[in-house]
Order: structure tokens, then sequence, then C-alpha cells
């Protein structure tokens, strides 16, 4: 949070307004990326290849459904975000 609070005053110093956007990579994330097991609405993979973060071309990974618990955490997760990125960060707006 500290360090986007640094980025958010300066953009407010200069009469800007900055927005924090929020999103599930879902199927199109890769593990080796996220360091995490992907999780979609779904367990279809996505056709083709994915670059991961040491530009590495990989295909893309069959995500596992989220149990209901794990869909639970995810909104909490969203909402924690949310919270942080208006209080604490200071954004003026936040999309999802």
């Amino acid at each position: 949070v500290k360090a986007w609070k640094d980025i958010v005053s300066t953009v407010h110093n200069k009469n800007g307004i900055i927005a924090l956007q929020l999103w599930h990579m879902g199927r199109q994330a890769h593990s080796d990326v996220t360091g995490e097991s992907i999780v979609s609405a779904s367990n279809i993979a996505l056709q083709g290849e994915v670059t991961t973060n040491k530009g590495i071309k990989k295909p893309y990974e069959t995500p596992k459904s989220p149990s209901e618990s794990e869909i639970a955490d995810i909104v909490n997760d969203y909402a924690n975000a949310a919270v942080n990125g208006i209080k604490k960060a200071g954004f003026d707006c936040i999309e999802i």
C-alpha cells in the first residue's frame, strides 16, 4: 500500500485523478507467474500459449474450479483490496 500511496499522492499533487483496476486473471494466468494454482469459473483451459514473467511461452494450464469457500475468500480479497485502495492508498475510484 505504501508504494501506491506515494504514486497516488504524486498524481493528486498534479491535480490528477487516479483509479485502481482490480481483476482476476482466471484461466489466462499461469502458475509460473502467480506461484499458485490457477482457478477459474470452469476447468477448461484456453487454447494456445501464455508468456510467463520470464518471457518463456508455455501452454495455458487447466484451471481448477474453486470451491464455495474459495470463492468466498476471493470475494473477501477483493473487498480488502478495494478498502486498501480507497482508504489507505487514496485512489479516487476502483474498477472491479
